[in-house]
Parts: structure tokens; sequence; C-alpha cells
């Protein structure tokens, strides 16, 4: 039974890259031919990790991300996620900037900004992904500096992250 739970796992988790590398190939053709992994770094003491590309903009990355999620508690996979926000969104990269800010209070407090974004999307836009991060930051207890990246070091990271 074991044996048959794990290959299910597999499965579903080459489902899930599978899946997650077509969207690239649709969605980011540029980015394939770069694309050789080499500078992918595993979680430490992991073996397979599904790593993910998002735009908190994007509406196929908003339908992805909760299957995404259920495929890593499914496959006891870790998650890593990249920002990969693209120049026609105008909010996403400020978006990942905040869930960079989230991730450093925790890594499931910066998952559940990303699944607050994605769920929230469709309203959200320039003028209102502030308040919506207060609103967020409220609901958690915590508050959101008036300056989220004082040093430019969040803005760096998800640069990185696009440039990878």
């Amino acid at each position: 039974p074991a044996r048959r739970a794990l290959g299910a796992r597999a499965r579903l988790l080459r489902a899930v890259l599978a899946g997650v590398m077509l969207l690239l190939c649709t969605v980011v053709p540029a980015a394939w031919g770069a694309a050789d992994a080499s500078r992918l770094d595993l979680p430490k003491g992991a073996d397979v990790a599904i790593v993910v590309f998002e735009d908190l903009q994007c509406p196929d990355c908003a339908k992805a991300h909760p299957q995404i999620l259920e495929a890593a508690k499914a496959t006891g996979a870790p998650l890593v996620i990249r920002d990969f926000p693209i120049a026609r969104h105008t909010w996403a990269f400020p978006a990942a900037i905040l869930a960079r800010h989230f991730a450093f209070e925790s890594y499931a407090a910066g998952l559940d900004f990303r699944t607050f974004v994605f769920l929230n999307q469709a309203r959200l836009q320039p003028g209102n992904l502030r308040s919506a991060a207060e609103q967020f930051a409220k609901a958690r207890g915590v508050s959101l500096p008036e300056n989220v990246d004082p040093d430019g070091r969040l803005q760096e990271l998800v640069q990185a992250d696009h440039d990878l």
C-alpha cells in the first residue's frame, strides 16, 4: 500500500509539473529556451520540489494556484514559489513585493497573501492594492509598515526571480 501511495503521489506530481510546464510554454515561450533549471536550487534536504513561477495578476496563475497547493500537500514535496510578474500586468510587481514582505513574517503568511490576492484578483488594481494588503495584515493581527521595502531588497528578490 505504501508503494502504491508513493506511486500515486509521483504521478500527481508529474501531472502538475507537466501542467505548469505547459503553462510556461504557452504563456512565456521565450523563457523556455533559456530555462535549463541549472540555477533552481532545491530546498535543503529535498530530492524533488514543486517550483512554480507566478504572476499574481495572471488569471491562469490564479486558477492553477489551488491545484499547486493541493499537489504540494498531497505529495509532501516542498513548494518553491518564484515571482514572474509580466510587464503588462500593472500591479503584479508591487503585489509580489508585498507577498515577499509577508513571507519574511513567515512562509505561511506569504503563501496566504498570495492566495488572498488570487481570490481577490478581479477587484484589485494599482489604486487599491495597498489597502487590500492592509486589510490582509489587519486580519492577521499585524500592521503593514508605510514602506514595506525601504532598502529595495524585496524588489531585488522579485527582479532576480523574473530574470531567472
